[in-house]
Formats: C-alpha cells, structure tokens, sequence
C-alpha cells in the first residue's frame, strides 16, 4: 500500500516501517518552485497573509496519479476537501479501476487535529495490511471513522482565528513577541471555544489528568520545544508550515493496542 498526503499537511516523512508515505506537492503560482519556496519568500506583515494556491485540474490529477500508481496497486490518500475536489477523486478512482485502488479519506487542514491524522495513517495502513480479503471503499471510510471514534483530541494553541477557516489557516502571521496558551475544544457547533488559558506546561498537566492507563498520547508539535513528559509519541512539524508563526498542540489519547 502506498499512503498519499498532501504536502500542506506539513508532514514529510512519518517513523514506521510498514508505511511508504508519498508526500502529494501544492500547486502554487507559476514563478514559483514549491509551497516551502513561496512561504520561505513571504514576509509576514502587520496582516496576516494568505498564501495563494491553485487547485488540480482533472489534468494534474490523473498525470499525477498515473504514474504514482504504477507502483502500488492501493493508494490510501488523506487529502485535505477544501483543496481537492472530491467529485475530481471520484472520476480518477474509477479510471484506475480495476487494477489498482485509490482510496480517498477527508482530513480538514484547518481544523483538524494533526496527531489525530497521523494515528489515523498508521492504524488505517496497520488495518488494512492484516485484511485476507478484498476490502472495499465503504469499508475504508467506515473503520476509519471508527478509529477516530476512539480518539479524545486535544488543541493548545497561541491563537485561535488560523484554526476557523482555510483561508485564515492557509496563511503567514507575524511572529508574536509574546506568547499565551490556550487550551481549546470544539463546541457542538463546530465553533473552537478556550477551556482554560495559561502557560503551556501547566495546561498541559492539566490535560494529562484525564488520561487513563489503556490510552496512550500522540502528540504533534509546532513552534513549540519545550518537554511534554507523559507522551508516548511525538512529531515535530516545522513552524513554516500552516498556520506559519503560530506554535501550538496538538495531542489525542488513543487505545494502546
């Protein structure tokens, strides 16, 4: 199996054996090389900036997946719905059929938790790679919700707005001076809302409490490299990646087996 995701993510590379990630490039404007070419260029103003990306056609996207799928006859695609088009997805899954498989699976960029993701890519693949039988995309879709049903996210975050919408999470913030943490959830709504404020390892003990034996801490970090004892697995994402300039959190508690 080969596990696709995209390169706004912020995830380059993932630490287990049994995954071959490929990392899927963002289309930026022409005079540009890469999405880390456009950022690292941009300075960040008194307003926040948003970094300008151009979708894939239904060109880009079969040339693309054509020749990634010479090599794997599943492909497993965490892709990020306000950036890819899932009706474009649907006609390249069927032009791959019946040889090979691409497997869609919806992760929103801006408000999803990224520790979350990452769990998701390594119990999915994990899932599947112990399956005997032939297993279809319903199937995919339904044991990848339940996985994430077993999961409590958590988010500390020095700001709340990046994480509200794509646009806003897409984008370059000024590097702040002075930082605060908060610890947030997300209301029934889907609104984000502040659980508690304060400094970041003392909400982070907090959140610890609520852990129980049979689950363990997966943690992404950005910007931020102080110590979080109590985590059983750690990834670092680099602060020039969305939201850029803004350190945050984020953790799940997951089963331990």
């Amino acid at each position: 199996m080969l596990i696709v995701v995209e390169e706004l993510f912020g995830i380059h590379s993932l630490p287990f054996s049994h995954i071959h990630l490929k990392i899927k490039p963002t289309f930026v404007p022409k005079n540009e090389q890469n999405l880390r070419g456009v950022i690292e260029k941009t300075k960040p103003g008194f307003f926040s900036k948003q970094v300008r990306m151009r979708p894939y056609s239904i060109t880009d996207e079969i040339e693309y997946f054509m020749d990634i799928s010479q090599d794997s006859e599943t492909i497993l695609y965490f892709y990020d719905p306000g950036y890819t088009s899932i009706e474009v997805l649907y006609r390249i899954r069927n032009l791959l059929l019946p040889e090979r498989k691409l497997i869609p699976i919806p992760f929103e960029g801006s408000k999803g938790n990224k520790a979350e993701l990452i769990y998701l890519i390594y119990t999915v693949s994990d899932w599947y790679g112990k399956q005997a039988q032939y297993i279809g995309y319903d199937q995919f879709l339904i044991h990848t919700q339940y996985f994430k049903s077993l999961c409590t996210p958590w988010s500390i975050t020095s700001e709340i707005r990046p994480f509200t919408s794509n646009k806003k999470h897409q984008s370059i913030y000024k590097p702040l001076k002075k930082i605060s943490y908060k610890q947030v959830y997300a209301a029934q709504n889907g609104k984000l809302k502040v659980h508690k404020a304060g400094e970041l390892i003392d909400l982070w003990s907090q959140m610890l409490i609520a852990k129980t034996e049979s689950k363990r801490v997966w943690v992404v970090r950005k910007g931020v490299s102080v110590e979080l004892p109590g985590a059983d697995f750690i990834f670092d994402l680099d602060n020039q990646t969305f939201p850029v300039n803004i350190p945050y959190i984020h953790a799940i508690f997951a089963p331990a087996k």
